[in-house]
């Protein structure tokens, strides 16, 4: 997963195996943060692995 910023909005960006490799951004209206025509894609974070122990 992506964390991005486009177009004034903030979303993260996952792959959905169902879609047969179509390239489509849903995004819904409380991720739009304000109005711009900045479509470049900056990406601001990105899924990383970590440790974690269940049941300690």
């Amino acid at each position: 997963a992506l964390q991005i910023r486009l177009a004034g909005m903030k979303c993260v960006l996952v792959r959905v195996p169902k879609l047969n490799n179509q390239h489509l951004i849903q995004v819904r209206q409380s991720q739009v943060k304000f109005e711009s025509n900045h479509y470049d894609l900056e990406v601001n974070d990105f899924s990383k692995p970590c440790n974690l122990t269940l049941n300690r």
